[in-house]
């Protein structure tokens, strides 16, 4: 796996964690944001990698900053 790999997935782990830690289940998020389901899917399981406008709305709908996303994306 390739340092772009790695961020892809800790991307994806902080995007899930988020997502439950605020309550929303996959479909609720994919309502919310505008996105479809199997998008967000794929993007939490690092089969990705999603454009800055979709991070966006999923920021806005789980209401944090897009940059909460990136936090020790490294190290996973």
């Amino acid at each position: 796996m390739d340092d772009f790999d790695k961020f892809l997935v800790g991307l994806g782990s902080n995007i899930a964690r988020i997502r439950k830690a605020k309550g929303f289940t996959l479909s609720q998020l994919a309502y919310e944001s505008g996105t479809e389901k199997v998008n967000i899917v794929r993007i939490e399981q690092s089969q990705t990698n999603p454009t800055i406008k979709t991070l966006w709305k999923i920021a806005k709908a789980l209401d944090v900053e897009p940059q909460e996303f990136f936090s020790d994306t490294t190290h996973k």
